[in-house]
């Protein structure tokens, strides 16, 4: 009898937890993290994502992710920069995609020999630039600073930097497709790899804005 009495106290509680916390300005989460919103700050916008490396990736992916975990959080109102009391800034400072993992059946390891009378082939020569289309795997790794902005007393309430990287399958090698399609499934590797990339940092983001 005392148990169940017990069990039911226990229920009750809980709910007037969920219910006290769901009025109020902090979010249960049952991972022990209180999730709070910053002072004055009811809404916010995400600035599209300054890209100064060197290297060409869909960086746009990275922007959807944050603004979707903002929306999929619900603590702060996404909007414009117009309308939101404050404003978010990602700069990506560092960008990499290069060749990993094992050589392809495709890949040149060995020069040809060399004499006066044959100087071979070009494509039969080792190159570093075209390294890419002849391992089995790719790793992308970038690194951004983020910075929070409130637009109500211009100051600067979050900044930190994040790193991030993934591999994804190498599939420009001719074995794999021509290189038109090889192009395209290529960019399809990619796009798919720093989807779920920019799925973990923007959670990694939200969450730490928010504590």
């Amino acid at each position: 009898m005392a148990y169940r009495y017990l069990s039911i106290l226990s229920r009750k509680l809980v709910l007037a937890l969920v219910i006290s916390c769901s009025l109020g300005s902090c979010a249960y989460r049952f991972t022990n993290v209180v999730m709070t919103v910053p002072e004055g700050v009811q809404s916010i916008a995400v600035e599209g994502i300054y890209d100064t490396s060197r290297e060409v990736i869909p960086h746009e992916i990275l922007w959807t992710s944050l603004m979707e975990e903002f929306a999929r959080n619900g603590r702060l109102v996404l909007t414009s920069k117009e309308e939101a009391d404050a404003l978010m800034t990602v700069q990506i400072k560092d960008a990499q995609v290069f060749p990993s993992g094992a050589p392809s059946s495709e890949a040149i390891t060995k020069d040809p020999i060399v004499s006066d009378t044959d100087k071979g082939n070009p494509f039969a020569f080792k190159n570093l630039r075209r390294a890419g289309n002849w391992t089995t795997t790719e790793t992308v790794t970038y690194t951004i600073e983020v910075e929070v902005h409130n637009l109500r007393t211009r100051e600067t309430i979050f900044s930190r930097n994040y790193s991030t990287s993934g591999s994804f399958r190498s599939i420009r090698a001719s074995s794999v497709a021509q290189t038109r399609s090889g192009y395209l499934l290529y960019e399809e590797a990619l796009q798919a790899r720093m989807k779920s990339m920019s799925e973990g940092i923007a959670r990694k983001v939200v969450t730490d804005f928010l504590l």
